[in-house]
């Protein structure tokens, strides 16, 4: 069970990291600073706006500082001040991970490594019968269909890190189409993390296994 949770809270972790814009504080929007005064005030101050939205409780902006390298930045409605936002490296630290455990696949201990559990069709078949016929045999690796979904896990997990890489360079900086695909895997995520867990706690009931 311990090795499910870990799972669960890493992809939980890797989704979040999606949509964990700037925490902005919440103002009424009477006291929000106009959209053209607030532009009029950023261009004074050296930046080049190529896109401007309202993201939540926060401003944000796509476009260039003064100093004319590329920029992503969230502000506070009222005061007009930058908000921090970390997900962008808390995605790259997420595809990091994933890539470290590609590499321990090939690398590390008997039952991390592919060869030990990759989901061939010649297992996925085996396991499909032994399931049918009501054998659970507990592994000591992951299990065909638990191996599919963490690979599954994993390749939406690099989605997610390639996707917001890429609304960084030129080609997608802004771009909607972008955007809505990285929120899209990351929803995604979140749904596979859901039944990831329900399957892992019904394989662990009727079998009696601790997963």
């Amino acid at each position: 069970m311990k090795k499910l949770l870990l799972t669960a809270l890493f992809a939980a972790f890797a989704a979040s990291a999606a949509f964990a814009g700037a925490k902005c504080e919440t103002h009424p929007k009477s006291e929000w600073i106009k959209q053209e005064d607030f532009k009029k005030q950023l261009e004074g101050q050296g930046y080049k706006i190529d896109k401007f939205k309202v993201s939540g409780q926060c401003y944000e902006i796509y476009g260039k500082n003064k100093d004319d390298k590329k920029v992503e930045i969230y502000f506070d409605t009222k005061t007009g001040k930058p908000v921090k936002s970390p997900h962008r490296w808390a995605g790259y630290l997420a595809a990091a991970l994933v890539l470290s455990r590609v590499l321990w696949g090939f690398v590390g201990s008997k039952h991390a490594r592919f060869a030990d559990f990759f989901p061939t069709p010649r297992r996925l078949r085996a396991h499909w019968q032994d399931m049918r016929q009501g054998r659970l045999d507990a592994h000591a690796g992951h299990n065909p269909l638990g191996a599919l979904m963490m690979l599954w896990l994993m390749a939406l997990v690099l989605g997610l890190g390639v996707t917001g890489y890429l609304l960084g360079t030129d080609a997608f900086w802004g771009d909607d189409r972008m955007q809505e695909l990285h929120e899209a895997l990351a929803n995604i995520l979140i749904g596979s993390v859901g039944l990831h867990v329900l399957a892992a706690l019904v394989m662990s009931r009727l079998g009696g296994i601790n997963l």
